[in-house]
């Protein structure tokens, strides 16, 4: 087995930690000096900003003139170089850093079909096989062709969860409506008449809602370390909640299936991936989503249409709280059920698909097929 000489452009998401962290054999990174998964504050803030201004004009990209094998570019950014390069994606969008309106423009979308079509992009490994799909159903075949899915991983983190009679349910996610967090309030309400739950939903929740709760749920902020939030929040709950409308991922889901919770989400793009069905959790079927059947974003800032779509994540669905009440119940009376959903979630990250082994072998696999070795 060849060593192999990567360069890493990295990106903000923490699964990248996970890579940095535990890479694959013989895989040698040397890692970028521009935005890195460790970056914080005001410098990333203002990073961000200066970033989203210039992918609004021309697609993420950097050039790249050094020596190693192979460059890796992280989240959707293209590479201008002659040398062998490999990108990794959530969404085919992201590689307009989600500008919508620039995506659809004929003569920004020439520009990233360019250059992912060019013999030196070797290959464009999505996160998830509904990412997968976003691709093919986007670009030509050219492009498509060298799309492979790679699934993000995650170690599995130490767990101390105490037993209580207290059923404790957590939400976690920076966008409240979006992310279904009324719906989990009305699931809520629903239920604690009946059991001994709690609830704490670390979120952006509006004021007039932490003010409505103040000593019935925990309202917390979600400018918490990933390391805080498994320790303090993950390992202290005992069902984890994501009916999200518009994830193009779920990472948070991962991090609680690290801790080994089951968990109740939506049928939105990659969450059947995440959750099987009955085995680490349930999934709900969702009429509403941002993404369409063929997982491309029809509500959007861009669009015109965000707040018609947050108001309709706001808004009391009679069916979807039903059924999402019944199967958080379900959980909630059945602690063997939620067990054995939890021991299945962690050994999805333990020696599953979302597993580090998993990853690096499929990543290996992707570097050493692009130099063709």
């Amino acid at each position: 087995m060849k060593d192999i000489n990567v360069y890493l452009r990295l990106g903000s998401h923490p699964l990248y930690k996970e890579l940095v962290a535990v890479p694959p054999r013989r895989v040698n990174y040397t890692l970028s000096g521009m935005t890195t998964a460790n970056s914080s504050g005001p410098l990333r803030a203002i990073k961000r900003k200066v970033w989203k201004g210039i992918t609004a004009i021309m697609p993420p990209q950097f050039n790249y003139s050094g020596s190693t094998n192979l460059v890796h570019s992280c989240y959707s950014s293209l590479v201008r170089t002659n040398a062998p390069w490999v990108v990794d994606t959530e969404h085919a969008a992201s590689f307009a850093n989600y500008h919508m309106s620039a995506y659809n423009r004929p003569t920004y979308r020439r520009q990233i079909e360019h250059l992912l079509s060019a013999a030196s992009c070797k290959r464009i490994m999505t996160w998830s096989n509904a990412a997968h799909e976003s691709m093919v159903n986007d670009f030509p075949t050219e492009v498509a062709n060298k799309c492979v899915t790679i699934y993000p991983a995650i170690r599995p983190h130490p767990i101390r969860r105490e037993k209580t009679n207290t059923v404790r349910l957590l939400a976690v996610s920076r966008s409240f409506d979006e992310k279904g967090g009324r719906r989990v309030l009305h699931m809520f309400n629903d239920l604690r008449k009946h059991f001994d739950v709690s609830l704490t939903m670390v979120s952006n929740a509006p004021t007039d809602i932490i003010k409505q709760y103040k000593g019935v749920i925990t309202f917390v902020k979600p400018n918490l370390s990933q390391e805080r939030l498994l320790d303090e929040f993950y390992t202290n709950a005992d069902i984890f909640l994501q009916p999200s409308f518009s994830d193009t991922f779920g990472f948070t889901m991962l991090e609680a299936m690290s801790t080994g919770l089951p968990i109740v989400t939506t049928d939105v793009f990659a969450g059947p991936e995440l959750v099987e069905d009955g085995k680490n959790g349930f999934l709900v079927h969702s009429d509403l989503s941002a993404l369409d059947e063929k997982h491309r974003l029809v509500y959007h800032w861009d669009y015109g249409n965000w707040s018609e779509f947050l108001a309709r994540c706001a808004a009391f669905d009679p069916r979807f709280n039903m059924e999402f009440t019944a199967k958080v119940r379900e959980l909630v009376e059945d602690a063997s059920l939620r067990n054995r959903m939890g021991r299945r979630s962690l050994e999805m990250v333990k020696n599953g698909r979302f597993s580090i082994t998993a990853r690096n072998a499929a990543l290996r696999k992707a570097y050493t097929d692009a130099l063709g070795i």
